[in-house]
């Protein structure tokens, strides 16, 4: 069991607090649950901050890649992409 915790990037911590509630049995379920929907919300932020990185990595080889073909109207436009897509990742910190 820990194990598979530790598969799904659970702190130190929340590993202890899940064993004591398993140990509490039935009456610490909603303390589990609440656990893991933390962790859930804790993984679906870091996800969205690696869509933004990725985002922002397209888009600058797509600059790089007009640039690289003489292409300075899509350059331009890829310029606008990287714009959004830096934007994107200050809002993802």
């Amino acid at each position: 069991m820990l194990a598979c915790l530790r598969a799904v990037g659970l702190g130190i911590e929340d590993m202890r607090s899940y064993q004591a509630n398993r140990k509490r049995g039935p009456q610490a379920s909603a303390e589990q649950r609440d656990l893991l929907l933390r962790h859930a919300e804790r993984i679906e932020a870091e996800i969205e901050a690696q869509h933004a990185r990725l985002g922002y990595l397209r888009a600058k080889a797509a600059m790089w890649d007009a640039r690289d073909r003489g292409d300075a109207a899509a350059e331009t436009e890829a310029w606008q992409t990287v714009r959004g897509a830096f934007e994107q990742l200050a809002v993802a910190r």
